[in-house]
């Protein structure tokens, strides 16, 4: 089985923090990332957070 998940141009070049399969904080670091997920009082343990390429990529897995 294989996804495509297509992100808004917006998050390129951002990490982003995911917690059920939703985007719940962006930043230019992890940092921001982690006191964004904070300040929304969710642990950053519990978040998935990723880096957006700046270009299309394609992972197969």
């Amino acid at each position: 089985m294989s996804a495509v998940i297509r992100l808004p141009k917006e998050y390129r070049g951002k990490f982003i923090a995911r917690l059920d399969d939703k985007i719940v904080a962006v930043g230019d670091s992890i940092k921001e990332v982690k006191e964004a997920l904070r300040r929304r009082g969710i642990d950053p343990r519990y978040a998935v957070i990723d880096y957006v390429p700046e270009e299309d990529v394609i992972f197969i897995i």
